[in-house]
């Protein structure tokens, strides 16, 4: 890869990574009065910006590994097999997501049209694809620590 685009990237990650730590800190900690308790509780507006920010940088995410994809392929047809095989994958993981997350009850909430069976499915499936990456990915470095000492210990 080109060294200007390389470090073109590494800038835009970094300020990504600034910006959504900042969004996540002020969706934290700001506060606002609450008409109806007379106490403080979290400010739904900087929630919104922090979750609209997390939106945009999944979608800047999918668009960089789509794009980079697509260059891999044009650059080695063959290479396609491995970046075929994580699509794969990953289509996979949301199909048992989808398939495992079930429903909720909303009939008992004050703003029921603000949250939908169809949002509650959606937002389990996001819960149970990232609880399901991150036991893959804990089980990757378990095996790659482990298979480095295998070598290790082998020489």
């Amino acid at each position: 890869m080109n060294k200007n685009l390389s470090l073109g990237i590494s800038i835009g990650v970094f300020v990504i990574a600034i910006v959504g730590l900042l969004l996540g800190y002020f969706a934290m900690t700001d506060q606002i009065d609450d008409p109806i308790s007379g106490g403080t509780v979290p400010d739904p507006a900087s929630i919104d910006s922090a979750l609209n920010f997390t939106y945009l940088a999944i979608i800047l995410a999918l668009a960089g590994w789509i794009i980079f994809s697509i260059w891999k392929i044009i650059q080695n047809p063959k290479g396609f097999i491995v970046t075929g095989i994580g699509i794969v994958l990953f289509a996979i993981i949301l199909f048992i997501g989808y398939s495992v997350a079930g429903g909720a009850d909303t009939s008992f909430l004050d703003r029921p049209a603000e949250i939908t069976d169809g949002s509650v499915l959606n937002s389990n499936t996001g819960l149970i694809v990232t609880y399901i990456t991150l036991i893959i990915t804990v089980l990757t470095i378990v095996a790659g620590l482990a298979l480095g000492l295998l070598r290790y210990f082998k020489k």
